[in-house]
């Protein structure tokens, strides 16, 4: 949650959403190709391919997590403006009558 908060601040950075998941999938593709750097690397030294492949799996699957927690957290966001807004209209409309 701290690097969810740590991406969004303010509700006005949600706004942003677009431009971190697309970092996020940057960071998601620059890992693959570090893993598969990584397990040709491991494999010429001997050392376990397969827990190699399961650490990476298990980071990217932290990732997409983080992602999803990103997109919950913007969803609710936005709802609560909605409501915001809407209570708003309805406020301003019952004060001038």
């Amino acid at each position: 949650m701290d690097y969810i908060n740590q991406l969004f601040p303010t509700e006005q950075s949600l706004a942003n959403i677009d431009e971190v998941i697309g970092s996020v999938k940057s960071k998601i593709r620059s890992l693959d190709t570090d893993i598969r750097l990584t397990i040709r690397g491991h494999s010429d030294t001997g050392i376990d391919e397969h827990k190699a492949l399961e650490d990476a799996q298990n980071s990217i699957l932290l990732l997409f997590q983080q992602m999803r927690e990103i997109k919950d957290k913007a969803d609710k966001s936005e709802e609560m403006v909605n409501k915001l807004i809407f209570f708003s209209f309805f406020n301003q409309i019952y004060l001038n009558s």
